[in-house]
């Protein structure tokens, strides 16, 4: 370090600074991308969890509307918009499934797209009978197709709590990773304001004290004492200059002395 010029010295201390500097934007990037990630990840899997699986109650309850208005009045049309449902509620269950998979949790939805399908087998033997205009047990279907719909609106239901619950976690994780890296920020700002303020307070004493120093030997000359040499081993400028002066100490002790000849020669003489 004592080798080191004064440039070098500068050069340095910035440079501490940067890399602190470097490291709390570094830091602060990073717990940026985390808090982003779970916004992304609330907003586009939990959110649209919650959303599809609402829907796909909806979608259900309006199926079981058709249907039950099929069975009362045997009117086509009502069977055509429970098929059409039939597709709408397929496609939300696979994108149900697709959304549970990444939370860890598909079987829940797996369940759910197997009791939907004996629903649909046990309307299609119910619309068969209808058809052949077959006596057959109604309440008992009846009876069974609200069981398994009630039990779709369970697993539905489920799921929505389960990405609700999933929510309040991930925003329970987002508020302990921004108070720690506010803390983290904190500390790190504060280390660097002292940081700097050491760097910067070596730096001036390095350059202070040698200048406070050939001062004191300027003072000394005029005062004609030259014996004294300065010692100022860094920064390396610093020490040409006091070696420089030292030189030119000796050089004026030289022509005192010459001058004390002289003078001592010339009085005697006269």
């Amino acid at each position: 370090m004592s080798k080191l010029t004064i440039f070098a010295r500068l050069a340095l201390g910035f440079l501490v600074i940067l890399l602190v500097v470097t490291a709390l934007g570094a830091y602060s990037i990073l717990k940026l991308g985390q808090l982003n990630q779970i916004i992304r990840s609330i907003s586009s899997i939990d959110s649209e969890t919650i959303r599809t699986a609402n829907r796909l109650r909806d979608s259900l309850l309006s199926q079981r509307k058709f249907e039950k208005k099929y069975v009362v009045s045997k009117d086509s049309d009502f069977h055509r918009q429970f098929l059409e449902t039939e597709e709408y509620i397929e496609r939300d269950l696979e994108r149900l499934r697709i959304l549970m998979s990444t939370t860890g949790n598909p079987g829940l939805i797996s369940d759910a797209k197997e009791v939907y399908d004996r629903y649909l087998e046990t309307v299609r033997d119910e619309v068969g009978l209808i058809m052949k205009d077959d006596l057959y047990p109604r309440g008992e279907y009846e009876q069974k197709k609200e069981l398994l719909a009630d039990r779709i609106i369970g697993i539905l239901e489920e799921s929505i709590r389960t990405a609700k619950t999933t929510i309040e976690s991930k925003i329970e994780t987002s508020e302990k990773i921004g108070s720690q890296a506010s803390k983290v920020v904190a500390i790190i700002t504060i280390a660097s304001v002292i940081v700097g303020i050491l760097i910067a307070f070596f730096n001036a004493r390095t350059i202070n004290r040698p200048i406070v120093l050939l001062k004191r030997g300027t003072r000394n000359i005029a005062r004609g004492k030259f014996d004294k040499h300065l010692k100022i081993p860094s920064p390396p400028e610093i020490n040409e200059l006091a070696k420089a002066f030292n030189h030119m100490c000796d050089r004026l002790k030289e022509l005192d002395e010459m001058k004390a000849d002289l003078i001592s020669h010339l009085s005697h003489e006269f």
